[in-house]
């Protein structure tokens, strides 16, 4: 009889809908925690090549005026890694207004292969601040023979634009117009990040954008400078500054 009894209230439970509660063993938790810590990077960076920047494959770039130059001593965090010099060849002595290129940037990658691209400035933010900061250029002074000034002559660096490593996730910085025109003792702006951007490695590229690379920094001379059988040289200073205003220069 109880048998029967036993059978008939389960039975009745399962037709209810009635569910039998179960015993559940008591569970033991424990947190940890995990952290990385990062810190600025004073090590020089290398310049990378400017058609595809890629920091594993770094490249020996050839300085067309002085070709044993010695590598860049500026060492991070914030640094000028690279800045193209620039030749614009032999040329015969006119009378008329004249526009001269110069040359490619030419360099040589890990396997020893010597390749071309456009001329460029390269920079490095590893402060890991995001405080933004300022490239500018300023030409110190007209191309001479050390005797003589080329009056009236002009580089323009033309097709301005700014290349990343790929994939990265920091915000781009930009180019201050798309050609610059160089001014005897005039800083002039060529490259900004604003707070929060311009992190990690960037290139400002002359060229290889809406001009062929050949094309891109120019000399112009008026056909009424005199000129001598020289060879007339400027220097180009290039400065990289942490500004967190971000102050326009003109």
């Amino acid at each position: 009889m109880s048998k029967t009894v036993t059978l008939f209230a389960a039975s009745a439970m399962a037709t209810l809908g009635v569910t039998a509660s179960v015993y559940a063993a008591p569970v033991s938790t424990l947190d940890s925690t995990a952290q990385v810590t990062f810190i600025p990077n004073d090590q020089p960076s290398g310049p990378l090549d400017p058609n595809n920047p890629d920091p594993t494959n770094p490249v020996k770039p050839v300085d067309p005026n002085n070709p044993n130059k010695p590598d860049n001593p500026n060492a991070g965090p914030l640094s000028l890694d690279f800045a193209s010099s620039f030749n614009f060849g032999k040329n015969k002595i006119t009378t008329t207004d004249e526009t001269y290129y110069a040359e490619v940037q030419k360099f040589t990658d890990g396997q020893g292969n010597t390749t071309t691209g456009p001329n460029y400035v390269q920079v490095t933010d590893n402060t890991g601040e995001d405080k933004g900061w300022v490239l500018s250029v300023t030409q110190q002074g007209d191309l001479t023979d050390n005797k003589n000034s080329l009056d009236g002559a002009v580089i323009t660096l033309h097709d301005a634009n700014v290349k990343g490593i790929a994939g990265t996730g920091a915000t781009a910085p930009i180019v201050a117009a798309n050609d610059i025109a160089l001014e005897k003792g005039q800083k002039k702006l060529v490259m900004t990040a604003t707070a929060n951007s311009g992190q990690g490695t960037w290139l400002t590229r002359f060229g290889s954008n809406k001009l062929a690379d050949d094309k891109a920094v120019s000399l112009f001379v008026p056909g009424k400078a005199v000129k001598h059988a020289a060879t007339y040289s400027t220097t180009l200073n290039w400065s990289l500054e942490q500004v967190p205003t971000n102050t326009p220069i003109k």
